[in-house]
């Protein structure tokens, strides 16, 4: 999916198209965040994480026609890989530090 630059749309026809094609969109993705959501939140819980699985495909589907910036307006993407085992400890402070950063209430 192409970035839509606003300025472009003279006619009002095309721009509730636009925004109407989008707003069922967003619901779509909004649904499947939500069940992937649940379903990471099952699997902390039970310990069974292929439960998940399901949803992240579906998940991946819809990220087919993901929305695409033009070159240079990407900013690099910054990846912290944390391999081995943690304790209760470091996973809550992990936790509590991820809900800061994302904006979540802790």
């Amino acid at each position: 999916m192409q970035v839509i630059n606003s300025k472009e749309i003279k006619r009002l026809a095309k721009a509730r198209d636009i925004i109407d094609d989008n707003q069922r969109r967003i619901w779509r993705l909004e649904q499947a965040l939500d069940d992937l959501a649940r379903a990471c939140e099952i699997a902390m819980y039970s310990q069974q994480y292929s439960v998940t699985d399901v949803y992240r495909q579906e998940a991946e589907k819809l990220l087919e026609d993901r929305l695409t910036l033009p070159e240079g307006e990407q900013s690099p993407l910054k990846i912290q890989i944390v391999t081995g085992e943690i304790d209760a400890e470091l996973q809550k402070q992990i936790t509590e530090k991820s809900k800061i950063a994302a904006g979540v209430d802790a």
